[in-house]
């Protein structure tokens, strides 16, 4: 369920209304015909949020007891989607420095409510399968988030949907002329394939937002030496090192606990189209 926010002005900035009532509903509705894991997205970083808002959604929330929950942080694109990201106050938008705190206030509330803490970004109850997995070292991330699934096409329908069809990526169109021409004339758009590069810094990248951290030993393969194949990565993480977010040991990179709340950034040295674009292609990772 996407939820998002329940407070009503927060609502009301982003043209997403759904009362509390009507989330409790359709949660009720789910759990009597026994769905198997039910889960909420969040978001934090809303135009109007606040702190002492964004806790009573959290509370509400935690009292339904979801089986899993996606707190996403709002990227605000105006450059990417202008009609509707324009409408958006700038001044309405917390601050970095208040997102932190709505981000902490979350990771403080759910893991004290009992959930398991997944990645950067998801929560799952103890007896979850998202939680049975990340314990069993099984938990795979994809564009979409973290799932339990690997390996598996996902086939992207509508308006600017994306695909992963393994070693290749490609969006629809965004615009819903040029889309229903390609429906009866289709042909990616937009697309990308994946060079063993590209492949193997996207298992890394994975392995480090799902486990927190990287064993060299799982890249061991045809004399493959990790620290000299990634040798642009060791000088900012010896920085990261000095300022106790990770750990570097002989075997692998280790995350500590103040390092997961910054695994996004932790990440970034792995990915070079990052390290080498000057555009402002990404959102703000807080």
């Amino acid at each position: 369920f996407g939820i998002q926010d329940m407070d009503s002005k927060v609502q009301e900035a982003i043209n997403r209304k759904q009362t509390a009532e009507q989330s409790q509903a359709a949660f009720q509705v789910s759990k009597k015909i026994k769905y198997q894991s039910i889960n909420f997205d969040l978001v934090y970083g809303l135009p109007l949020q606040t702190r002492s808002k964004f806790r009573r959604t959290l509370d509400a929330v935690s009292k339904m007891r979801p089986d899993r929950l996606a707190v996403y942080s709002f990227a605000h694109l105006p450059w990417m989607f202008k009609a509707h990201e324009r409408a958006l106050r700038q001044e309405d938008l917390p601050s970095a420095q208040e997102k932190i705190g709505l981000y902490l206030d979350t990771v403080r509330h759910f893991t004290g409510e009992g959930y398991v803490m997944i990645g950067m970004d998801h929560f799952a109850l103890p007896d979850d399968e998202l939680a049975l997995a990340l314990k069993n070292r099984t938990l795979h991330r994809n564009f979409m988030g973290y799932t339990t699934l690997h390996g598996l096409a996902q086939i992207g329908l509508g308006v600017s949907a994306i695909s992963d069809f393994g070693d290749s990526y490609w969006q629809n169109p965004k615009d819903l002329s040029e889309y229903m021409e390609q429906v009866f004339d289709p042909k990616p758009q937009r697309g990308m394939k994946l060079d063993p590069d590209d492949q193997l810094r996207r298992e890394v990248i994975e392995r480090l937002m799902c486990h927190g951290e990287i064993r060299f030993d799982e890249f061991r393969q045809n004399d493959f030496d990790f620290r000299e194949y990634f040798q642009e990565i060791w000088k900012p993480y010896e920085e990261f090192a000095k300022d106790g977010l990770v750990l570097l040991e002989p075997d692998r990179i280790k995350l500590t606990e103040s390092g997961h709340l910054f695994m996004r950034n932790l990440a970034m040295p792995f990915d070079r189209y990052l390290q080498s674009s000057s555009s402002p292609r990404f959102s703000q990772t807080v």
